[in-house]
């Protein structure tokens, strides 16, 4: 039977680890794409959380004509309700602790100079919705302005969403890799790493494309934990994800 296997990908909650698995897995991506997200033949996008119940089931009708077995959306969440009652279609996400996916995220994005924030406090709301407190649940309920404040309807909407899932990875249980791929029949598991310290092809290349300034960045400012009082500070700014990631971890 035709099985397609939707990831929804989480900035910086081991996402392309699982991706890269997929590859390994030999799960066959769209033919064109970035990181297992659809694109069409000119190379757009294909804006896959936009599409209506119809059009949603067609896009699965394409991937089964074209013998796609894993897709990725990133930049939205499609209709799940939709994708959960097509039998065809298997719904897997990934999540990690909400305070140590911001802080990765900070740091991802300070190194690479998509923010100047000195801090991970002072980036907390400067970006897209990956930067803004309750992530997950903005994500899960499709509310995507930024300045819309999330709450308890958008809490038990995010929810109800997530329970439409076949698979919710937790990183930080034990074996979690390990059970995933057991469960999905993978043989393969080599772990993505994604380490913020430098190494010596790293500093190389940076030298080389003349990105002096992020290079000083990563030396002048290494990646180091928060004082207690802002990672308690962050814990309650993001409380509704914090509860949801309670709840899945202890499913």
């Amino acid at each position: 039977m035709y099985r397609l296997l939707w990831f929804q990908h989480l900035s910086k909650a081991a996402g392309t680890t699982v991706i890269e698995l997929a590859q390994q897995n030999g799960e066959q991506f769209y033919p064109r794409h970035s990181n297992a997200n659809p694109r069409n033949e000119d190379g757009a996008l294909i804006r896959l959380w936009e599409l209506d119940p119809t059009a949603l089931t067609a896009f699965v009708d394409d991937c089964q004509s074209k013998g796609v077995t894993f897709v990725a959306t990133e930049w939205g969440s499609p209709l799940f309700e939709v994708l959960a009652a097509d039998e065809r279609v298997l719904l897997l996400t990934s999540l990690r602790d909400p305070v140590e996916r911001f802080l990765s995220s900070y740091y991802y994005s300070y190194y690479r100079g998509d923010t100047s924030c000195p801090t991970p406090l002072s980036y907390l709301g400067t970006d897209w919705i990956y930067s803004h407190p309750n992530y997950y649940t903005r994500v899960f309920s499709r509310q995507y302005a930024t300045d819309h404040t999330v709450d308890r309807s958008d809490f038990e909407c995010a929810r109800a969403q997530l329970a439409l899932f076949d698979h919710c990875l937790i990183i930080e249980r034990e074996n979690a890799f390990g059970r995933l791929t057991e469960a999905l029949g993978w043989s393969h598991l080599s772990i993505h790493a994604n380490p913020t310290r430098l190494n010596a092809w790293q500093v190389l290349k940076m030298l080389l494309k003349g990105r002096i300034h992020l290079l000083l960045r990563r030396i002048l400012h290494p990646r180091h934990r928060p004082p207690a009082e802002v990672i308690a500070h962050l814990r309650e700014q993001n409380d509704w994800d914090e509860q949801l990631y309670r709840q899945l971890r202890t499913d």
